[in-house]
């Protein structure tokens, strides 16, 4: 005899499999939320614009990995109320996009909540300074954009993003403490003028740091003491100082699915020299 699978399973697969595309029944206000495929990618994905307040924790759906919020009138909130919002977000969020959001200002108690963060983006934020424990406790990082304005004069949204832009002049020496899995690390097109001693010193995995474009005083070179650890320990393969040479280990992980988990990203190659 040959054994067959119960009808009720091959029903219960194909619900599950069903489930996996539709849009989720909870959502909040203003925003779209959709299923992924999950795995290195997204699971469950909220795309929000032009709100006016930070959703509730109950609004958003259960388990959702991926939040992306554009909404520039959220800097008007008063500090308070912004950094009520950002408790709020699930942590279960692996990748959180607040881009173009005009937030000014992070909470003193930082991000930490959010234990399962993966991937940051802060730009286009108008942030000018950053608390000494914003990132403190988010030790799943690998990807974290505090860029300033980066597009050109001859660009049609350069006047816009302009105004949004990063301009942050300062980093606390502690800035990036617990870090220790973060590989791309973006600070160019900011108001930085010089680099405390120790830094970057806990970032043991760290593959990608861009920081062109800063007015740092005396001009920065590969040969300053904040990168001498970050170079001995032959993981740093790309070392933006003075041109943008690209995002291919961004690329990389985006094409191995290596984006939002935890596996390693087989990096194809390496510049020959830093």
């Amino acid at each position: 005899m040959t054994s067959s699978t119960p009808l009720a399973s091959i029903i219960f697969l194909w619900v599950l499999a069903a489930q996996a595309t539709k849009p989720s029944k909870r959502c909040p206000k203003g925003c779209q939320c959709q299923r992924g495929d999950g795995g290195g990618m997204c699971g469950v994905e909220v795309q929000c614009r032009g709100l006016k307040v930070f959703p509730q924790a109950e609004q958003y759906p259960k388990q959702t990995d991926c939040l992306f919020i554009h909404s520039p009138r959220l800097g008007k909130l008063t500090a308070a109320e912004k950094e009520a919002g950002l408790n709020q977000i699930p942590n279960t969020i692996r990748r959180l996009d607040l881009s173009e959001s005009r937030l000014g200002e992070l909470p003193e108690a930082g991000l930490g909540h959010l234990s399962e963060l993966r991937v940051l983006n802060l730009e286009f934020n108008n942030l000018v300074s950053l608390p000494k424990k914003t990132f403190h406790g988010l030790r799943k990082l690998k990807v974290l954009w505090l860029t300033g304005n980066h597009y050109g004069e001859g660009e049609p949204v350069f006047k816009r993003m302009q105004k949004a832009g990063n301009r942050i002049n300062e980093l606390h020496p502690e800035q990036f403490h617990t870090l220790e899995h973060l590989q791309v690390l973006l600070v160019h097109h900011n108001e930085l003028k010089k680099l405390p001693d120790g830094i970057f010193d806990g970032l043991r995995n760290l593959r990608v740091l861009k920081l062109l474009d800063n007015p740092f005083k005396p001009r920065l070179k590969k040969k300053h003491h904040a990168f001498r650890k970050l170079l001995s320990k032959g993981v740093l393969n790309q070392l933006d100082l003075d041109e943008d040479s690209g995002d291919d280990l961004e690329d990389q992980m985006e094409e191995q699915g290596t984006y939002l988990s935890d596996d390693p990203v087989d990096v194809d190659s390496a510049p020959d020299e830093l």
